[in-house]
């Protein structure tokens, strides 16, 4: 059995977002020397977060939980949707551009005591997480589902835990 947005363009468009984000914090500063400390509970949230996030997007592609039967979908909804995807992960990029220095492990799994100011930083706490709920949001908006409501504030609470072990 097919999912059941598996095949829709938008869908399809949001996964390859979503992939390109992942390629983008990857492919950074992957040869750089290691020089903050890894905390091992942000392992674990980390972790937590990206495996909240997959049932996310599989529950919303797959449409099991859909509440579009409940919901109707305007333009002004569906590009409001889109806006907010592509919006979050142009901050997401942006942000870990501005920590291209860092490897994917240090920006992910290390506490760190100092402040960055550059970059979307000057104007955000976390942009990678406002990001984050941005793209979710987004999802959300376009493919409404219930389980998907549930993967979201999980994600929001794991990384709710996972600022308070970082310092912030």
């Amino acid at each position: 059995m097919v999912p059941v947005h598996i095949t829709d363009t938008l869908a399809i468009f949001l996964m390859s977002l979503w992939a390109i984000v992942w390629l983008f914090f990857i492919s950074l500063a992957q040869n750089a020397k290691r020089k903050l400390p890894l905390h091992r509970h942000l392992v674990w949230y980390s972790t937590a977060v990206f495996i909240s996030i997959t049932f996310f997007y599989w529950v919303t592609f797959s449409g099991v939980g859909s509440l579009t039967g409940y919901l109707s979908m305007s333009n002004l909804l569906s590009n409001t949707g889109v806006f907010l995807s592509v919006l979050g992960a142009t901050s997401m990029i942006l942000s870990r551009w501005g920590l291209r220095e860092l490897t994917v492990a240090e920006v992910v799994f290390a506490r760190c005591e100092s402040r960055i100011s550059t970059g979307l930083y000057r104007y955000f706490k976390h942009p990678m997480y406002l990001g984050l709920f941005l793209v979710l949001l987004g999802s959300f908006i376009l493919y409404p589902n219930f389980f998907a409501l549930f993967f979201m504030g999980l994600t929001w609470f794991l990384v709710e835990k996972k600022k308070q072990i970082e310092g912030y």
